[in-house]
């Protein structure tokens, strides 16, 4: 395990948002804070994972460049105009919505370029003018829309089973099913409070909060984050949930029945891979 110094400089900032994307905040301080033990890509071994999850235990993986430079290459905005702008993207205000009997539907990668850039004309993402402006009418309003696709990888990059083009971590054991999302959404976009098989999440571009419950205090939510935080009758729970803010090039992982929720803090695009494993 190593000592991460703060990572919230204009530096790492800059980093986190090239590629075409434009860079904002959402109304959540943008610290740096993450309760997790955090690991280098290759400071991770094959038997050090193995002893996290058996001790069902979360963790960030920084520095993760292999990974990382691929990724950050496929999904610039140019190129992600390229991939998926005929394309049907899934979509809703939270992830598959539509399961929960919300609102699902599908947006090509061209709409969904269309509906960030109207985003920003619109709410201004700036820290100073979030809350003034565009957080108090967001939060009153239903939230971002938000890109959670587990097909489109697949049949994009892996229709003829040849593998996808970014390279997975040598310390990963050979779980067979694995299920790779695509994830885009802008500021203020994320997920309600759920829980699923093992899964690894990495960003390409932007930052990501999470709130992780430990299994005793895991639980399943069709409430948008965004609206959580405005309720003060919000349950609590014990344990006490941990957060972790991820940056652009970071990887964090989740073991199974590790309840979570998510809220972008910038326009975040990248990717998670869920491992379809029995009693999940």
């Amino acid at each position: 395990m190593i000592n991460v110094t703060s990572r919230q400089t204009a530096a790492s900032m800059d980093k986190a948002m090239e590629g075409g994307w434009k860079q904002g905040t959402y109304l959540f301080s943008a610290d740096d804070t993450c309760a997790l033990p955090r690991f280098t890509w290759d400071g991770i071994t094959a038997e050090t994972f193995n002893n996290l999850v058996e001790l069902s235990l979360p963790f960030l993986v920084v520095n993760t460049e292999p990974m990382h430079s691929v990724l950050r290459k496929l999904f610039t905005r140019e190129n992600t105009d390229k991939l998926f702008s005929t394309v049907d993207l899934l979509t809703g205000h939270i992830p598959y919505g539509e399961v929960f009997g919300l609102y699902g539907g599908m947006a090509t990668g061209k709409e969904m370029l269309e509906y960030i850039d109207g985003l920003w004309k619109k709410y201004a993402f700036t820290a100073r003018q979030w809350e003034k402006q565009g957080g108090r009418a967001m939060l009153g309003d239903e939230p971002p829309l938000y890109i959670f696709d587990s097909s489109i990888l697949q049949e994009t990059f892996n229709k003829s089973g040849s593998g996808f083009p970014y390279p997975l971590p040598g310390f990963l054991p050979e779980w067979r099913k694995q299920v790779h999302q695509f994830i885009w959404g802008p500021p203020g976009s994320g997920s309600p409070v759920h829980y699923h098989c093992p899964a690894l999440n990495i960003m390409a571009y932007g930052r990501k909060r999470w709130t992780l419950y430990p299994p005793a205090s895991a639980h399943y939510s069709t409430v948008h984050p965004l609206h959580v935080r405005t309720r003060p009758q919000t349950p609590r729970y014990k344990p006490e949930p941990l957060a972790c803010v991820q940056y652009a090039g970071e990887m964090l992982f989740i073991p199974k029945h590790w309840a979570h929720s998510t809220v972008n803090i910038d326009q975040a695009i990248g990717i998670a891979v869920e491992f379809d494993l029995p009693f999940c």
